[in-house]
């Protein structure tokens, strides 16, 4: 099967409603998915399901694919629940994505968030972003 076979099965899969297919879906995600995903695994952190929302939070926690950054960042903006708002954050520190290129965009988040949003985004611009700052980042952060 192709690569985006796999990858449209698994979409269909995690917005399935059967919880036994969703934990299947999320398996599959682990080991074949990328991006794409991110909305409908962003969606299961509020599904009622408790084993679904930690399945799918550690999976987010695990992410190596830095080209998440923007998906996880988009779907942060859609959220209004302040615990899935601050998993999302979470998700960048814990996965050590190194989000350098979404700086002013974090600190946007910090300025106009809560104070758990504002310490999640301390956490990440100072355990993960270990490379320079890009002047135009830096410039927009400010």
């Amino acid at each position: 099967m192709s690569q985006q076979k796999v990858i449209d099965q698994t979409l269909k899969d995690l917005e399935s409603k059967d919880d036994s297919v969703i934990l299947n879906g999320l398996i599959i995600a682990r080991d074949k998915g990328n991006a794409s995903l991110i909305p409908s695994i962003v969606a299961l952190l509020q599904h009622d399901n408790e084993e679904i929302r930690e399945k799918s939070k550690t999976l987010l926690f695990d992410l190596k694919d830095k080209t998440s950054v923007d998906a996880l960042l988009n779907e942060f903006d859609k959220i209004k629940s302040v615990e899935t708002r601050n998993l999302i954050l979470q998700s960048l520190w814990q996965s050590n994505m190194q989000p350098v290129d979404s700086t002013a965009r974090l600190v946007k988040i910090a300025i106009d968030g809560s104070l758990e949003e504002c310490i999640e985004v301390y956490s990440i611009i100072t355990n993960c972003i270990d490379e320079k700052f890009p002047d135009a980042e830096l410039m927009d952060a400010l």
